[in-house]
């Protein structure tokens, strides 16, 4: 997991093992202002699974007829982390004041497309475990 400053969004390309399978999931969690809502940010998260036909990452953006599967719905894990923000503190940052809020109340939930329930509480449990990291405050 890897996250980018310039378009506040971590990448994340996670290998998981379940039931002696494993499950490769690529994608990316956006860090966005709540549509309409003060004091509050959200995560929107979106992993896929590569398709079986996929023998490599360009595979995943092209088919026979290139517009057919636009939309269509993929095969992992998706979420919405909505963190409501408070106490909000004045922080020094190089010379810079930066607001920041000090608490965060992270709430979500996490579905998972043809990808086993093991696995999808597992990366829960772990976005529970590196809450500081990742919500922050």
């Amino acid at each position: 997991m890897v996250f980018a400053y310039q378009t506040e969004s971590w990448f994340l390309d996670l290998k998981a093992t379940c039931a002696e399978k494993e499950y490769v999931l690529k994608g990316n969690m956006p860090w966005t202002d709540s549509p309409g809502v003060d004091a509050q940010t959200q995560y929107d998260l979106t992993l896929t699974l590569p398709s079986t036909g996929a023998t490599s990452d360009d595979a995943l953006f092209a088919t026979a007829d290139a517009n057919s599967d636009l939309f269509a719905a993929a095969d992992g894990i998706t979420a919405q982390i909505i963190m409501k923000e408070s106490k909000h503190v004045t922080i020094d940052i190089d010379g810079v004041l930066t607001e920041t809020p000090s608490q965060v109340d992270a709430s979500g939930q996490f579905v998972g497309t043809n990808v086993p329930v093991e696995v999808v509480r597992s990366l829960a449990t772990l976005f529970g475990l590196l809450s500081s990291n990742l919500f922050g405050a």
